[in-house]
Formats: structure tokens, sequence, C-alpha cells
């Protein structure tokens, strides 16, 4: 039987302010547990033919990862505001020096409760992370109209330097920092980062276009492959003209780890693949909720009965706490695991991590005017 790939997890610990101590994940799946089960159902797949010499990609633009983030907690921008410059991030493990248009102390002083946070990641390290920083600060000011009031750093303690850049939620002139529509988080800021990093380092080469392709065959989103993958769709068929794009070999190992994922299938008979039906939308899914396959394999449940929670459509929500995440390292999303008494699992993501509940605590969680509130029914205490 095919398997989702296993990731081996990495355990913390973690006390709260209440002395409330527990193991939670950052990655992976439990050792104690099987392996994982595919959250969604598919048939084998084929083996991927051999890499053929002729279809080598050209050289194009290079891709900067853009992570967005919105919050109106005082607390959080402050919690944001000391970590992007906590020691052993900066340039051989030391602090990370702060720039921007305020200082640190003028930044502090003029804190307001709401505040946009942006990550920029680079796919090169050749890059002065503080030169793209700018550069995209003052296109996005030029395309709003906005003066901001900003201050970054940079992070050097992963394998890829990131910029981690704090927008405060009024710009110099008073004005309420909002960025709409919504394409313009989605489209406009990742182009802008895209365009400034080829500009600073030069198109990707043919080699780093052909390794990027490699890389993301087995990518737990929706890559570029899958959007070339998409031209080739007859309703959810996969045209077998595909074979003819110079591509072809990455866009084969692609389907197939799609169908190991169980969002695709693969005809024998026919020699042809069919995607599922919201096969985007759930790569779109696992993109953004980086534990959310990690979440089945502890539910015990269905695949039918796992889903993830959406206050706006499902409301309000009560259950037996399973599990909770902090879902990628730099990032202030997290997220919680509720086993309802309907035989229901959700997978709850938070903008906080919940300090005030354990695995088997019976709580409650309420949304009311953009704020979330936890209620533990088991312990009589709350956290916002």
């Amino acid at each position: 039987m095919q398997i989702i790939p296993k990731i081996e997890p990495i355990k913390m610990k973690h006390k709260d302010k209440a002395g409330l101590e527990g193991d939670f994940l950052t990655s992976g799946n439990p050792k104690s547990r099987k392996p994982p089960r595919k959250l969604f159902s598919s048939s084998h797949g084929r083996k991927s033919p051999a890499p053929k010499s002729s279809g080598t990609p050209k050289a194009g633009k290079r891709s900067c990862t853009t992570k967005v983030s919105y919050r109106e907690s005082k607390a959080l921008h402050i919690k944001n505001f000391e970590y992007i410059q906590r020691e052993g991030k900066g340039e051989n493990g030391e602090t990370p020096e702060l720039y921007g248009s305020l200082s640190k102390e003028e930044y502090e002083e003029q804190m307001s409760d709401m505040s946009w946070r942006i990550i920029l990641s680079p796919d090169t390290n050749d890059i002065n992370l503080e030169h793209m920083t700018k550069a995209f600060i003052e296109k996005l000011e030029a395309h709003t109209g906005y003066k901001f009031k900003w201050i970054a750093a940079n992070h050097y303690d992963t394998a890829k330097h990131h910029t981690h850049i704090l927008i405060d939620g009024n710009d110099k002139h008073g004005r309420q920092v909002r960025f709409q529509p919504p394409t313009l988080v989605k489209n406009l800021m990742r182009e802008y980062a895209r365009d400034i990093c080829t500009t600073l380092a030069g198109p990707l080469t043919e080699s780093e276009e052909i390794k990027r392709l490699a890389d993301s065959t087995e990518k737990n989103y929706f890559t570029q492959l899958d959007k070339t993958i998409k031209e080739y769709l007859s309703g959810t068929t996969v045209k077998k003209s595909y074979m003819t794009n110079k591509n072809e070999r990455y866009m084969t190992k692609r389907l197939d780890y799609l169908v190991k994922l169980g969002l695709a299938t693969y005809s024998k008979k026919d020699m042809s693949y069919t995607v599922a039906g919201n096969w985007e939308e759930e790569l779109r899914k696992l993109g953004r909720y980086n534990t959310y396959l990690d979440g089945f394999n502890w539910a015990g449940c269905s695949k039918e009965n796992y889903y993830l929670h959406d206050p706006k459509k499902d409301g309000d929500i009560q259950g037996e706490v399973i599990r909770r995440y902090t879902m990628q390292k730099d990032s202030n999303n997290f997220a919680i695991l509720l086993r309802q008494n309907n035989g229901k699992v959700a997978y709850v993501p938070l903008n906080f991590f919940p300090t005030n509940c354990l695995p088997g605590d019976e709580i409650s969680i309420t949304n009311k005017d953009k704020k979330t509130l936890i209620n533990n029914n088991t312990r009589g205490n709350n956290q916002a």
C-alpha cells in the first residue's frame, strides 16, 4: 500500500503561563502511530519514465516565497517585534540588526494594535536582503500611496536566508493600512518580490531551473508544475498530449506524487491520469496548513469525518482536544485538533498557540468581532 511519505517528528516542549506542559509536533508523524494514512482515496501510480535528453527548461524568473499575515492584537505585534530581533538569528549567530523607516525605539513607541507581517525568502542566498527589502517596500508604497512605518530584520539561521518585515497598522499620515483587494497580497506582492530578486541576482540559469522543477515534484502545495498540468486537462483527465511537453518527465513524477496523496489516479488500461475534482483546492489547503495531513493521521476517523474548520461557515465549535500544532518555524499560525461528539474531527486554524488546554481537555472555541476565544470546560479557564 502506498502511503504519504513519512517525516520524522521534531518533539518540542511547551510550557504555558499556567504551568501546563505538553509535547507538540512542528512537523511529521508520531513514531508511536501507524504509518500515515491517505487522506484522499486513490489507485496506484506508475513508475516514472527514464529522463529524456531533450526538453531542458529555459532560464526564467527567480522565485521568492512571500508570506503575509495581518494581526489586530497589540500582544502579537509586540511578540513579532521581539521575535525578529531574537539573538542567534542574525549573521554568524548574532542578534539581527534592525532597519526601516523608523529606529527601533521609534517603532516601539509608535506601535499600534494592528500590524502586517511579511516574510520574504528568495530562492538563493546570493542576494542582499536589505536592498531587496527596501526595493520591495518602495514598490508597495508607490502602488498603495501609503508611507509606511516599518521595520525589518534579516534572519540567517535557516538554509534559506530570509527577511521579516513588520508594517504598523497606521502609516505616517495616520491612515489605517489595508491591502485590498486580496489579489494585491496573493499576486502583486509575490510578483514584486520575484522581479526584485531576478534583478538583484539575475534570472535562473538552466541548471537552477532544472533543479527547481525536480524539487517541486513532491511538494505538498500547488506548484508551477501543477499550473502546467492544468493546461492539459480535459475535465479531470490529463490529456496524453502532455507527454510532448519539454518538462514531461517532471510532470509525470508530479502526477505520480499526486496519486500517492490520493489527489489523482492512474489507469494502467488507458495509460492515463485523472485528477480529483478538488485537487487544486486540496493542494492549496495543504500548502497553507502544513500539518493538516499529520492531523488526519492522529484523528483516527474516516476521511469523510475529517475536515478543515472555517469559523465563518461552520460557526463556533466544541470538542475534545486531540493535538495542538505550531505549523512552521517562521509563522505565527497555529492549529488545534478537536474530536466532536458527532464523530467528526476538526482541524481548527488559530493565530495563537493554545496554552490553556492539553490533549484530553473539553473546550469550546468562539469567534466574535474578529477575536477568537478558547474556553476550557475541563480546567475552567479561557484564552483569547
